[in-house]
């Protein structure tokens, strides 16, 4: 009777573990599909803005800064971590 209620304990705890590890996966993997969906409306964003104006405006010259479309762009970027640095080259190969 001892063994069996060992073993039982031994089974319940090794399904306790598993189960925690499944809901790290889980987890991990809703992370993953936010991070895709945020990605998916910065590109739909960047595709709009093309589409609404193939002449796409990054830089207001008038003003002396960047449009307001590109600052959100850029900060859609980085919160999607991508470096600073890299996101013109990434709003390039979208565009």
């Amino acid at each position: 009777m001892k063994d069996d209620l060992k073993h039982k304990t031994k089974t319940i705890q090794l399904i306790r573990s598993v189960l925690d590890e499944t809901e790290e996966v889980v987890s991990y993997a809703e992370k993953n599909r936010q991070e895709l969906q945020e990605a998916n409306v910065s590109i739909d964003f960047m595709n709009d803005l093309i589409n609404d104006n193939p002449e796409l405006a990054v830089y207001d010259e008038a003003e002396h800064k960047y449009t307001n479309e590109t600052v959100r762009c850029v900060m859609n970027l980085t919160g999607m971590k991508v470096p600073t640095e890299k996101a013109g080259n990434v709003m390039k190969e979208v565009a």
